[in-house]
């Protein structure tokens, strides 16, 4: 899964929000994730229960993008 595919690879992942600097990660060919998606993923195999990854969601909402704060609270209510 996510944690699996980030450990075998040996490139480096990046965690950030910045839409300008994940279009110029996405041109170099460097892995990527967005920290709302990392979350999600975490609740969804196991490494955080809900509550933590709503609390994860809410701590981070000030610093992230909307779309991407509110598609993944969809996400996580559908996974209860």
């Amino acid at each position: 899964m996510l944690f699996s595919a980030f450990a075998a690879s040996s490139t480096p992942v990046v965690v950030s929000d910045d839409r300008a600097f994940l279009s110029h990660l996405g041109r170099i060919s460097q892995s990527f994730v967005v920290p709302a998606l990392l979350i999600v993923e975490m609740a969804r195999q196991g490494a955080l229960n809900q509550e933590q990854a709503r609390e994860a969601m809410d701590r981070l909402r000030p610093f992230i993008r909307t779309d991407h704060y509110n598609e993944a609270k969809l996400d996580l209510e559908d996974l209860i």
